[in-house]
């Protein structure tokens, strides 16, 4: 009886625990659905006002604090609408990040429309409000078709490190992979991507689709002669210990002309502990 008991037990929490893992993801889908609808509903400026804090930072073009950049912002005619259709969450659930298709016009009503793909990085706040940490997009060519929606939930168990102390140290390993990183591109080129490339890996690249894969993406940056210099600025990293974004500037050089642009990097822990680049946007700084 005593065993029973236990069993039970294990299984309504396993069960309970996939339930608020479910309830995570949908939660952080809804947030990014709800950002979109007050964007739709109340213009631009007062949806990233609402979904901010003070340390929210956007891409305009380069990397500004949003409340700074939309505070300023008083004329408010642009109609901007997207979707998720990609989304990881932390196994912590307080930790996790969107991206999708996003159109955007002058006007509700202008007949010229500008396609894109967006990258949100959104964390819970104390009282367990999404609010939105990062945030940048490209633009490019009218998509020919629908999205695929792939949302995954990380589940696992984790230990969270209350000391900032303990904290701070391991956002400096993924600091130090994101350097590595940098040196391999500068020293090996779009070879580096093998070492530091996701399996999946996502690269959002103005006036591209989003290219999906590492072969694929290795085949991409060398078709179009693109080589990478890059600087950090910024790291972050989940709770949970799995997902971490850093981002800072890139010298890129594409059929011999050099451009400068901001990078934001998404990264995953793997199973050997290994951090691995499952999304990269290159958005360009206007500099």
């Amino acid at each position: 009886m005593k065993k029973l008991l236990i069993l039970i037990l294990l299984i309504n929490s396993i069960s309970s625990y996939g339930q608020n893992a479910e309830n995570n993801i949908q939660s952080l889908l809804a947030a990014e659905n709800y950002f979109s609808s007050l964007s739709i509903e109340k213009g631009v400026r007062k949806a990233f006002l609402e979904v901010s804090n003070k340390e929210t930072i956007v891409f305009r073009p380069s990397a500004v604090p949003a409340k700074k950049f939309y505070r300023k912002l008083k004329k408010d005619s642009t109609y901007l609408s997207w979707f998720p259709s990609f989304a990881r969450i932390s196994k912590s659930g307080d930790w996790g990040f969107t991206s999708g298709p996003f159109i955007s016009k002058q006007t509700k009503d202008s007949p010229h429309t500008t396609h894109g793909q967006y990258l949100s990085v959104w964390k819970r706040n104390s009282s367990g409000v999404w609010k939105l940490a990062l945030d940048g997009g490209i633009t490019h060519p009218e998509p020919k078709g629908e999205p695929k929606l792939d949302f995954l939930t990380n589940t696992g168990k984790f230990f969270r490190q209350h000391s900032t102390i303990r904290q701070q140290q391991r956002e400096d390993i993924v600091l130090s992979t994101d350097k590595l990183f940098s040196l391999s591109l500068k020293a090996l080129g779009t070879d580096a991507y093998k070492e530091f490339g996701h399996q999946d890996i996502h690269v959002l690249f103005p006036g591209s689709y989003p290219v999906i894969g590492k072969k694929n993406v290795i085949s991409f940056f060398n078709k179009h002669k693109i080589r990478i210099i890059s600087e950090n600025i910024e790291t972050d990293r989940a709770f949970g210990g799995d997902y971490a974004y850093t981002y800072g500037k890139a010298s890129v050089t594409q059929n011999g002309k050099v451009n400068e642009f901001s990078y934001v990097r998404v990264w995953q822990v793997s199973e050997d502990h290994n951090w691995n680049v499952l999304f990269e946007l290159f958005s360009p700084s206007g500099s």
